[in-house]
């Protein structure tokens, strides 16, 4: 009897434990069923969504945002992100939702993610100081995520300048990184946007260095010269133009041989003569040699930003 009692037992356990492990998708909690693969269960959860109030909604959606921490089916991570637009999902997840990103590192489409992240308007005095830890993450598509959220606030973000500056410097050998860095530092403060780029041409990575010299062209093209701002490409120009780095003088060269049209051709070379000229009288008017100019242009170049950078209450990070 007691055998008999004790197979009934195993066999009622093993039972109970089979059905504890398959439960209908219909029992799993609601912000699960809201990205489920299975239309209709997910129709249904929609349904019971709009019932909810609002703060019941907003716990509901931080808790799909939490799923996708851990989350590694590529399908499912786009269910997560289209759900999350379509309740449409407030500001308030974008922190949460960078940690959860940051978190698992294997998300399959961080495309997604932009596009979610682009959807919303963040509140920058609830936010701005939370980024600066996402934007000292190793990988470049968590920065990039972040600078997308940077460019929406604008001004709102110069206190994380100093960490979009060394984002450049990480990343800036990518010409398409470098643009997207400097174009997201350039809506904070084109000054200091300028100003940095032009202290890279002295940087150590020589891919840097060549996308400076393309982006001070494009903007001396482009820039009205009514610009205060106009004077310190055209100085950076002449900079690289007569500077003793080889590097840098290659780097010009192979980038004006690329030129097609033959009138800018020509346009750049009455350029670069004028600026010769220019270069030379200022520098016998003052008694000193390009070179000395060029590093007295350089210290006041770290001055504007140091002073900046005090300004916006980061001087831990004023260049010595």
């Amino acid at each position: 009897m007691k055998i008999k009692f004790f197979i009934f037992f195993i066999l009622l356990f093993n039972i109970n434990c089979a059905t504890f492990y398959t439960l209908s998708e219909e029992m799993l909690p609601l912000s699960k069923r809201l990205f489920s693969g299975n239309s209709i269960i997910r129709e249904n959860a929609i349904k019971e969504f709009i019932t909810l109030d609002n703060n019941k909604k907003e716990k509901v959606i931080l808790e799909i945002v939490d799923a996708l921490k851990n989350e590694k089916d590529a399908d499912t991570q786009k269910r997560i992100i289209n759900i999350l637009m379509e309740l449409k999902a407030g500001s308030y997840i974008i922190v949460p939702l960078l940690e959860s990103v940051k978190q698992n590192t294997d998300i399959k489409s961080y495309s997604d993610i932009l596009k979610l992240l682009n959807s919303l308007e963040p509140e920058a005095e609830k936010i701005v100081f939370k980024l600066r830890n996402f934007l000292e993450d190793d990988r470049w598509e968590i920065r990039m995520l972040v600078l997308s959220v940077i460019k929406k606030m604008a001004k709102q973000s110069e206190i994380l300048v100093p960490e979009i500056i060394k984002t450049m410097q990480k990343f800036g050998d990518d010409k398409d990184k470098f643009n997207t860095i400097f174009d997201t530092l350039s809506m904070i403060s084109p000054d200091i946007a300028i100003s940095q780029i032009i202290l890279e041409i002295k940087s150590s990575n020589e891919k840097i260095r060549e996308n400076v010299v393309e982006k001070l062209i494009e903007l001396q093209t482009n820039l009205s010269s009514k610009l205060k701002i106009k004077k310190d490409v055209n100085a950076g120009l002449l900079r690289i133009l007569f500077s003793d780095d080889n590097i840098l003088k290659k780097i010009v060269k192979d980038l004006f041989d690329k030129i097609d049209d033959k009138e800018m051709k020509i346009e750049y070379e009455r350029y670069i003569e004028l600026s010769k000229g220019v270069a030379s009288g200022i520098a016998k008017m003052l008694g000193s040699s390009l070179q000395s100019i060029f590093s007295s242009q350089e210290e006041n170049l770290k001055k504007r930003i140091n002073k900046y950078f005090e300004s916006i209450g980061r001087e831990d990070a004023v260049m010595k």
